[in-house]
């Protein structure tokens, strides 16, 4: 039920020097990539893409409390600029929380933000418990959404399976932080000898990117967010926002129905915080044959377990399942009994019941701090049900920063819609977004 693993980047044939860090061929990752990506109707890396990629692990500290003691490989890419190069460095995160940041570049670079990649060089980071990164899959205990155990037995489940889970290594669990994870950012900044980087996150990619930028200013420079998690951290605020945003932008899907027509774009398909335009008429559907590799990158690309951990390690009282029904009858109390409906959260399993039941580490919320140093713009989608407005508005509240807010309610789409050269010139040249 359980397996734990370490992986690296894949040894290069050539290597160059980047501070400490040393860069090379990113060759089989793309192979083994793009044979995912036939397999599940995703795009692969094209060939002029993957000559200017090259891969490298960075180690980094386990517990930065304990520099001196055990350390654990943080995969990374790095896809250089296409055409006049810049000087300037961007950072990456897709999301997820749990999503591969590695192949995250190459998407930007075929997506409506590619002029970005023309001029900077974009940097792919599989965060600590993600794809290439230290690893420790969990298996999900096996539930049934149509037929789920009464409330005591289903939490009773959770509690076990993150016991055992997290019993594998307590230690590293305990570690898997968005605090450690901006701190690898910085670690990584430092070997790359960069006195200062741009930062483009989306979805729990913001959440890492508040982080960093508040917890080390000096070294980020530009920062973009799009669909901006809700940096308070508060599982009874956050769920009830979410709710809110179904209720009134969502009614038929609130109902258990389809979605509201306009809530998502035609011929788009989301997978979890990348959106994939998919041609159904040539979308290949047979089967074709797939390696151990590849079988291997599939079950890191998105892994629940890191998932679970960011999430739990993060939020507040998300573990207690009697404050989580009490957070329910709240909802209803105020937004009557539709407001009943299970959030669209990683937190919430059932309407009241959490995914970190059990969870025995204490949360420490992020540190979000308005700052002098970065420049700030954010971007939220006016009626999107997975990171609401309300969210994107406060934290321009707390950061200070500029807000566009796009009518539309496709999360995390900036990069395939009108505002994406709006949004790659911001991180070119600092531009405003309006």
């Amino acid at each position: 039920m359980l397996a734990a693993a370490a992986c690296a980047p894949e040894p290069g044939t050539t290597s160059t020097a980047d501070g400490t860090l040393q860069w090379g061929s990113c060759d089989e990752f793309v192979k083994t990539n793009n044979e995912v990506a036939a397999l599940i109707g995703t795009a692969p890396i094209d060939k002029s893409t993957a000559k200017r990629m090259s891969c490298a692990t960075l180690d980094v500290p386990l517990d930065y409390g304990k520099p001196e003691g055990k350390t654990i490989p943080i995969a990374v890419s790095k896809l250089e600029a296409k055409g006049n190069p810049n000087g300037r460095v961007v950072f990456t995160n897709p999301g997820g929380p749990g999503l591969e940041g590695r192949t995250f570049p190459a998407l930007i670079e075929s997506s409506d933000m590619a002029a970005l990649g023309e001029e900077s060089t974009l940097v792919g980071i599989d965060v600590r418990g993600t794809g290439g990164s230290a690893f420790i899959d969990c298996a999900a205990p096996e539930l049934d959404p149509s037929n789920m155990p009464e409330r005591a037995t289903l939490i009773s489940t959770i509690e076990k399976s993150n016991a055992k889970c997290v019993d594998q290594d307590p230690a590293f669990f305990e570690q898997l932080t968005t605090q450690n994870a901006a701190k690898d950012l910085d670690a990584l900044r430092s070997a790359m000898n960069l006195s200062k980087v741009d930062y483009f996150g989306v979805s729990w990619g913001t959440e890492l990117g508040v982080e960093f930028m508040s917890s080390f200013p000096g070294s980020v420079d530009r920062v973009l967010l799009d669909s901006v998690s809700d940096i308070r951290q508060q599982s009874e605020s956050s769920l009830f926002d979410v709710v809110e945003a179904t209720l009134k932008f969502a009614p038929n899907e609130a109902a258990g129905g389809t979605p509201q027509e306009g809530t998502a774009e035609e011929d788009v398909v989301v997978e979890d915080d990348v959106v994939i335009e998919e041609d159904s008429e040539t979308a290949d559907t047979s089967m074709p044959e797939i390696s151990d590799e590849a079988l291997e990158m599939m079950s890191r690309f998105s892994g629940q377990s890191a998932k679970t951990a960011l999430i739990c390690n993060a939020y507040a009282d998300a573990a207690d399942q009697t404050l989580q029904q009490q957070f329910l009858q709240n909802r209803i109390a105020t937004l009557g009994e539709q407001g009943g409906i299970r959030p669209q959260h990683p937190i919430s399993l059932t309407s009241d019941v959490s995914i970190c039941a059990g969870w025995p580490f204490a949360p420490a919320q992020i540190s979000a701090t308005k700052q002098a140093g970065p420049t700030l713009q954010i971007v939220a989608h006016a009626s999107e049900i997975v990171t609401p407005l309300a969210w994107a508005e406060h934290a321009q509240q707390q950061l200070g920063g500029d807000l566009l807010v796009l009518k539309d309610g496709n999360h995390g789409s900036l990069a395939s819609g009108p505002a994406a050269t709006q949004g790659a010139e911001f991180l070119l040249t600092g531009t405003p977004m309006k």
